[in-house]
């Protein structure tokens, strides 16, 4: 069972989910669709549900300790290090450029062709007609199954497909439509939160109970 919330924001932006710390959600913004090295990155207050702040053109490399560094992509590559409260520069402290490893669950990516895909796409079609293309995010989070797909040709539509152990159905999100490419990570689970971005605006949570 799903206790459901969602924060709708005031543009559309092609969104990847990234880290949390300190009571934030991270997300890297592609500011260009055509171009994925134009990235920016939003904060976001988990208790709050506001956007706390976002900086353009910026890359994450590093969370820690309430920091974040990067790189600031403006003018060529700048190493930056940003409080993570508030997003402004701390010029005077360094820390260790390497990935964390945050409490996050984030689903197995299975691509078109392999076994593991086939048996989600066969699973799929028996349960609900659904014919998955190009890659299938698979996630087993205590008596459920939740499946991330993409359907249909050159105008893609993505869907978040959640099963109980009995094999029934009981969540449908349409993430996106008219998509002109595949997404990865489009979900994740924190903290007992179902959390993903639906029509590149609404960020979306339920709760499990």
């Amino acid at each position: 069972m799903f206790l459901w919330e969602n924060v709708e924001f005031d543009e559309k932006w092609w969104i990847s989910l990234g880290y949390v710390s300190h009571g934030m959600l991270l997300f890297t913004l592609y500011t260009d669709t055509n171009n994925p090295e134009k990235k920016s990155v939003i904060a976001f207050d988990i208790q709050t549900r506001e956007v706390k702040w976002w900086k353009n053109n910026f890359v994450i490399a590093s969370v820690s300790g309430g920091l974040i560094a990067g790189h600031d992509t403006k003018f060529g590559s700048r190493e930056v290090c940003l409080e993570i409260a508030s997003g402004t520069e701390a010029p005077d402290v360094k820390i260790e450029f390497q990935l964390q490893n945050f409490k996050l669950i984030r689903p197995l990516q299975y691509i078109q062709g392999t076994d593991h895909f086939e048996s989600v796409k066969s699973f799929l079609e028996r349960k609900c007609s659904f014919s998955p293309v190009h890659v299938v995010e698979y996630c087993e989070y205590h008596s459920l199954i939740l499946i991330s797909a993409f359907t249909g040709q050159t105008d893609l539509a993505n869907y978040l497909i959640v099963f109980n152990s009995e094999g029934d159905r009981v969540l449908k999100e349409q993430l996106g439509e008219n998509l002109k490419g595949i997404a990865y990570d489009t979900f994740f689970i924190l903290s007992g939160f179902l959390i993903f971005v639906k029509n590149k605006r609404e960020l979306i949570s339920y709760r499990f109970v």
